[in-house]
């Protein structure tokens, strides 16, 4: 006669905010080493005195003004797409905290210090998942909060580049400051509160990848205008 295993911690169904990390790991990568100006962005110039230092700088300056040009649209593109869902409030009704600043205005002012008054021509991304069920809505949101701990990363490389910050040209990057981590602790533990398992999970994690797919889609048709 022959036992059933006992379950293990590694055999456990793993959270819905494991799943969704492993699940885009490959694409988020994809998308990191894509556009040149997601790859230099984080780029620090050297500290030093030599004669480059100064051009050094007006090409950083440069590039995150398409970093900017780039997180508007996204940003934008996402906003609409939850807040416009049938799952909004189905997210609102289970607990899900709003950002507390507006990261497209946040954008807006970032860009008019860099003379970017209307980043409206750049156009705005498109080819986004459709939101019917909290579990998309859920895979789509994850992508997009889920950046701002890759924005904190940033924000360190703007300041010592450029010298901006939170009140003065990086407010957008700068939004949460030293309590990034709190907040996406926060965010992790109310996607894995959620009541979505089984093909549930596994939209949401559909909808994350196909969000990213888009914004890798997004960051080479720009970088193509920029050229």
């Amino acid at each position: 006669m022959t036992t059933a295993p006992i379950p293990t911690a590694a055999s456990a169904v793993p959270q819905l905010s494991q799943r969704l990390r492993e699940g885009t790991r490959e694409v988020h990568e994809a998308i990191e080493q894509g556009a040149s100006f997601n790859r230099l962005i984080v780029v620090r110039i050297p500290d030093d005195d030599s004669a480059p230092k100064e051009r050094a700088r007006v090409e950083y300056r440069e590039i995150y003004r398409r970093f900017l040009i780039a997180s508007y649209g996204f940003e934008l593109a996402i906003r609409t797409r939850l807040e416009t869902s049938p799952a909004f409030s189905v997210a609102l009704a289970a607990g899900y905290a709003t950002e507390i600043d507006d990261p497209v205005a946040r954008i807006e002012d970032d860009l008019v210090g860099l003379g970017v008054h209307d980043p409206g021509p750049f156009g705005i991304m498109t080819g986004l998942p459709e939101a019917p069920t909290l579990a998309e809505w859920v895979g789509i949101d994850y992508v997009r909060r889920g950046s701002r701990a890759g924005g904190a990363v940033i924000a360190a490389a703007v300041v010592h580049n450029l010298g901006l910050t939170r009140e003065s040209g990086a407010g957008f990057l700068g939004m949460y400051g030293k309590d990034t981590r709190r907040v996406l602790t926060a965010m992790r533990a109310w996607i894995d509160s959620l009541p979505l398992e089984g093909a549930d999970a596994d939209r949401a994690v559909a909808a994350a990848v196909a969000t990213f797919e888009a914004t890798g889609a997004w960051h080479k048709l720009l970088e193509e205008s920029f050229q």
